[in-house]
């Protein structure tokens, strides 16, 4: 009899977990539950640069192993035929500063990791913007709206269910599941009253500007912004509000987006506006990565927790998944003990 496994979530976060657990968990029957899908998740409308990012106090050695799983993934599909189709590049490009930067953890991740001077700076940027420092490295960029209907493919390839479903609450599940994944990132602030969660609306601006070939993140007295090139626009961002819940486009953080972009890059002016996008980020000061026995009247259900990735859901993504699928496999091990001695 095969085991049943609920994952809920359907995004950057909860699609790869349900992957990883039906390619590598034998005699099990996984079923996505989401009430939202590809392309209306946070995910789908991320820019989809690798590089950790709003992860609150995380320890720096797991960040690492998450972030290498993730990476090592990531560049096994570029290399491959349908790295192009699924949305995979590698773009290089800058991060600026108004004071040293020391290197971050993550830099012998990137591919060319230095530090740049002050003179090469000003032959590519506006000597008024006040960056002296900064680093230029080349990364990943995942478009989600490719890669993630890709994954649902794979998923489903293997015989993966999905069901469109909003889940009020874990004990609905308790009947129908041997083990339930939860990986519905700000959503847990309710569904498992975890009121560390905390959402940090991102807004956004596409652009079309074929001109544009790098990445580029800036500190901004408002903001930490940024310039990404995907294969069909240009990404201008962004916003990080704490505590807001709000997914409405706000005209006023728009105009400053496009304003402190374009004065980065004043060729952006001639670039056509072609959307504009806000979510929500599920930030925690620690990533719940655990397993947690949740009682709900006379049964107890197994959950294993996968959320609270902050700004980092695509760098972290496929390693956080492999450490959830262990934990799941741990579950079930212990489950069919239990019953072989009933």
């Amino acid at each position: 009899m095969k085991r049943k496994v609920g994952v809920i979530g359907a995004g950057v976060i909860g699609l790869p977990t349900a992957v990883n657990i039906i390619e590598n968990i034998p005699d099990v029957e996984v079923t996505l539950i989401s009430e939202k899908f590809s392309p209306n998740t946070t995910g789908d409308g991320s820019a989809g640069w690798w590089e950790p990012y709003l992860i609150g106090d995380n320890p720096p050695l797991k960040m690492k192993r998450w972030g290498k799983a993730t990476w090592d993934h990531l560049t096994a599909l570029l290399r491959s035929e349908i790295g192009a189709d699924i949305g995979i590049q590698l773009v290089a490009g800058y991060n600026l500063y108004k004071t040293f930067q020391q290197a971050p953890d993550w830099k012998d991740e990137v591919l060319g990791f230095r530090q740049v001077s002050r003179d090469e700076l000003l032959q590519i940027f506006p000597a008024d913007t006040g960056f002296n420092y900064g680093w230029a490295f080349t990364s990943l960029v995942t478009e989600c709206s490719k890669y993630l209907p890709w994954l649902m493919k794979r998923f489903q390839k293997q015989g993966g269910r999905v069901q469109q479903r909003r889940v009020k609450t874990i004990g609905e599940l308790v009947a129908e599941y041997d083990v339930v994944v939860n990986c519905t990132g700000v959503a847990s602030y309710d569904l498992v009253n975890d009121k560390k969660v905390i959402p940090y609306k991102g807004q956004l601006i596409k652009v079309q500007a074929p001109w544009v070939t790098m990445q580029i993140s800036f500190d901004d007295p408002q903001d930490t912004s940024y310039i990404v090139r995907s294969s069909d626009f240009v990404v201008l961002g962004g916003t990080a509000d704490a505590g807001r819940w709000d997914t409405d486009i706000d005209p006023k953080d728009g105009s400053e987006i496009y304003k402190r972009c374009c004065k980065l890059m004043p060729s952006l002016k001639s670039a056509k506006i072609i959307g504009e996008w806000a979510g929500l980020r599920p930030g925690r000061s620690l990533i719940r990565l655990e397993r947690e026995d949740m009682k709900f009247g006379p049964h107890t259900i197994p959950v294993v927790h996968n959320y609270g990735h902050g700004g980092s859901g695509v760098t972290l993504h496929w390693g956080c998944a492999q450490d959830a699928t262990e934990l799941v496999r741990e579950c079930l091990q212990e489950r069919q003990k239990i019953q072989s001695k009933l």
